[in-house]
């Protein structure tokens, strides 16, 4: 049976809807669309990885046929019972060390995963499957204001 996902990207205290993809070939008609690692801290040398492609345009919700080279997300009219999350960890950068970082420690399946390491900051981003809800939690128990102490969300479910 299939299971219909409600897209979400969850950095920090923000939850928001669907998670971005880009045509690799936009001059192309049809081309696929792919969930792409961007970070804004660490360093990533230029090197732009892929975490799922997507079928087609990507809406509210979509099921996931999971390949041996990366996830492909389907897109679905269907009523969402899970959360596709994408999750974007941080640890800030020199300008921005007053601010707290952000992780989350979580037992959910992890569907790809992409981080940059050197250099000032760093970023991992998790593609996961979650129940309906968990990342407005998580986004819920995270302060998000100067000098602030770093932050770990433990929600294991």
């Amino acid at each position: 049976m299939a299971i219909n996902f409600q897209l979400l990207t969850l950095r920090g205290e923000h939850v928001t809807p669907g998670v971005q993809a880009a045509a690799m070939y936009p001059e192309i008609t049809g081309s696929p669309q792919y969930v792409s690692f961007a970070p804004r801290w660490g360093s990533t040398r230029g090197a732009a990885e892929a975490l799922a492609v997507a079928s087609g345009p990507l809406g509210a919700s979509c099921q996931v046929v999971v390949t041996g080279f990366m996830p492909v997300l389907v897109p679905s009219a269907g009523c969402p019972t899970r959360e596709l999350v994408l999750i974007q960890e941080y640890s800030c950068g020199c300008g921005a060390k007053r601010w707290p970082d952000f992780n989350v420690t979580h037992d959910l399946t992890v569907l790809a995963k992409a981080g940059t390491g050197g250099g000032s900051g760093g970023e991992t981003w998790s593609l996961v499957n979650a129940p309906l809800g968990w990342a407005a939690e998580v986004a819920a128990q995270f302060d998000n204001r100067r000098d602030a102490p770093d932050q770990t969300i433990d929600l294991i479910i």
